[in-house]
């Protein structure tokens, strides 16, 4: 018997914050510096750990000193994700940063993105 995947708006039981990183220019010393800007305060959004030991003698998972988190978010149109944004868990305050580019969900039903605990 196949599971068939929840895609529906229940299945959003996370919000987050999406940063993306933007360079400002300060009007007095033209020095330019990075800022963070919130475009998105409270978006729903569908957390889940990659914790499986099925792949654990593979080369590529023998040093994880770093937790990946898959984070799922409905698709915005124009929204130009990169690997340089963060994520922000509303309900714990966590600060995550993307670190492979976004891949889109079946035919823009959402994003997948690829997150590591900010340090």
């Amino acid at each position: 018997m196949q599971v068939k995947k929840n895609n529906s708006a229940g299945r959003f039981n996370r919000r987050v914050q999406l940063i993306k990183p933007t360079v400002v220019r300060d009007p007095i010393t033209n020095e330019e510096k990075l800022v963070d800007e919130i475009l998105f305060a409270n978006y729903p959004a569908y957390r889940s750990e990659n914790i499986s030991s099925e792949n654990e003698n593979q080369d590529a998972n023998l040093v994880t000193a770093k937790m990946r988190i898959n984070w799922e978010i409905r698709y915005i149109p124009n929204l130009g994700i990169t690997a340089d944004w963060k994520i922000r868990d509303v309900y714990d305050g966590t600060l995550y940063t993307i670190v492979s580019p976004p891949s889109e969900i079946g035919l823009r039903l959402g994003y997948n993105l690829l997150t590591e605990i900010a340090q």
